[in-house]
Parts: structure tokens; C-alpha cells; sequence
């Protein structure tokens, strides 16, 4: 195993020892590469990337399609007491929202 204090010339002419912590690594060095330019960029040269624009729709929500708003009454209801009231409008959000738990969870802990 030769190192790089071997008297022989020539037999790591083509590596280049670098030492770091604890390690020592040789790397080939290749004396006819072409070394790549440096590319500095300025601000402009850099496209600016923006998220697409929101589409916003025009229409209104429709009432009985709404569950958030029967849920809403339902929870005043029973905020107010009115358990009645309240167990009827968590029927109809869970007409309106189907898979939504919302309301499934509060007509449970109103009955």
C-alpha cells in the first residue's frame, strides 16, 4: 500500500489528498476537464411563481341545501333550551349533510 510520503513519483500524481476530520480521502483529478463557468443570476432572470388565481362563485348557497346553517340553529336551540327545536333542526342538517358528523354528534348528546 503506498501513501502519499511513498518516494515513488508518479503513482499518485493523478489523485488529490484531502484531509478532513478524522479522515483522509483521495480524489482523482482529471488535469483536461474543462471547469464549468460560475451563473450568477440576477432577480430579474428568475421567474416569480404565483398560485392560480381563486375562482369565486357568484351564485348563493341554497337554504335547504345548507347543513352548516341547520346545525347552527340547532346548536342555539340548544344553547336556549329549546331541545325540541333543536333535536328537529339536527334532523334537518342531517338530511341536508349527510356524511358530515356534526350533526349526528349533537343530535346524540341531545337525546
Amino acid at each position: 500500500m503506498l501513501g502519499p510520503s511513498d518516494p515513488r513519483p508518479g503513482l499518485l500524481a493523478e489523485f488529490e489528498m484531502r484531509a478532513g476530520d478524522g479522515a483522509v480521502m483521495y480524489r482523482r483529478v482529471d488535469r483536461d476537464a474543462v471547469v464549468p463557468a460560475v451563473v450568477t443570476f440576477r432577480e430579474r432572470d428568475v421567474p416569480v411563481l404565483a398560485p392560480p388565481p381563486l375562482v369565486v362563485r357568484e351564485e348563493s348557497v341554497n337554504e335547504s341545501d345548507d347543513w352548516h346553517s341547520a346545525w347552527v340553529l340547532a346548536r342555539t336551540s340548544a344553547d336556549g333550551g329549546q331541545l325540541d327545536l333543536a333535536e328537529e333542526h339536527c334532523q334537518q342538517a342531517i338530511e341536508r349533510g349527510r356524511l358530515r358528523p356534526e350533526p349526528y354528534y349533537l343530535f346524540g348528546a341531545l337525546r
